[in-house]
């Protein structure tokens, strides 16, 4: 599903990722462990299109997504939300969910979409306009 080979990138003059292989199947669960600047965060952004990779390869489904920019990379399906990052923290919750389906273009699927999460998490459809 998802294979990095010898990926190198950096911010600057800075390498951040030096050579850094992975392979992750369909349904598989990985998790990405380190120190502080171990290069975690810089892995999940050039998965996500975010920083472009210096060298290696990112195929996603058998796709060369090397150095795609993240409108593409978002639309092959890979999407990265970074936790407690308060990504969009002057949008409401609703406005938050909306984000989600950016690629999306039946206001009625997102309408009902959106209905479904809220019955799954009532909490949410009570704060649907709090920031």
């Amino acid at each position: 599903m998802l294979e990095i080979r010898d990926m190198v990138c950096g911010y600057g003059g800075v390498t951040a990722l030096r050579g850094i292989s992975l392979d992750v199947k369909a349904g598989q669960l990985v998790a990405l462990i380190g120190a502080n600047g171990a290069g975690k965060s810089t892995t999940l952004r050039a998965i996500s299109g975010l920083v472009p990779p210096r060298s290696g390869q990112m195929r996603f489904e058998g796709i060369d997504i090397t150095g795609a920019r993240a409108p593409r990379v978002l639309a092959s399906g890979i999407a990265h939300c970074p936790e407690g990052r308060r990504v969009f923290p002057h949008m409401s919750v609703e406005e938050n969910l909306d984000m989600g389906a950016y690629l999306r273009r039946g206001s009625g699927e997102i309408a009902a979409d959106r209905d479904r999460i809220y019955a799954e998490f009532p909490r949410l459809a009570e704060r649907r306009r709090q920031a």
